[in-house]
């Protein structure tokens, strides 16, 4: 049985990056296959539907930002600080990774299906849970003034929205690496207190 994941991957990437930069509605069947050698018709071989390509753009999303999380609010090894600036490193380096595919994420959530765009939002919503509880975490630990003080959904609003700004200026050959831009980062935020 042949191996469809790399052309899969290939669609997506192509799918992603035309998302980003057109749109989903204004982008077509024809200019998705296109990018990948295909015809139209040869996509319905690997995805039903031009929104199932943009589930798997935003799964993908997801995947990427759940993995954020996972390492540094499990390890009770380090201080609830560095759990933080870890994370924030991770949620940067994410962006500039997968800047087109986290563009889609954020952006195109109202062409989907209200099934699906439900899904999704609970998804989101969940994550931004997560990012609260690890703010959290930094306001309860007694050796920090991190976010002393402050409603902790509006820091994680302020530090999530500082991040994902980066889609509108980053560039992968750009000036700054994206530690370089999270040490920045974490500057600007560390300063404060």
């Amino acid at each position: 049985m042949k191996d469809n994941r790399p052309k899969i991957d290939e669609i997506i990437d192509a799918a992603s990056r035309l998302f980003s930069r057109k749109g989903y509605k204004a982008t077509s069947l024809n200019e998705i296959g296109d990018e990948v050698g295909l015809h139209k018709t040869s996509l319905f071989h690997y995805f039903k539907n031009k929104e199932e390509i943009l589930t798997e753009i935003m799964d993908r999303s997801l995947a990427a930002y759940i993995n954020i999380l996972n390492y540094p609010v499990i390890d009770s090894n380090i201080s609830a600080e560095e759990k933080f600036k870890i994370a924030l490193e991770r949620q940067i380096a994410v962006v500039c990774e997968y800047k087109d595919y986290i563009n889609v994420y954020l952006n195109e959530i109202k062409s989907l299906s209200p099934k699906n765009r439900l899904r999704y939002n609970q998804k989101r919503r969940q994550y931004s849970k997560h990012f609260e509880e690890l703010i959290r975490e930094v306001q309860a630990d007694k050796n920090s003034h991190l976010f002393r003080s402050l409603d902790p959904k509006v820091v994680t609003f302020a530090v999530l929205g500082m991040c994902n700004w980066m889609l509108n200026w980053y560039k992968k050959d750009g000036l700054l690496t994206s530690k370089e831009i999270s040490d920045i980062f974490v500057k600007i935020i560390m300063a404060q207190w």
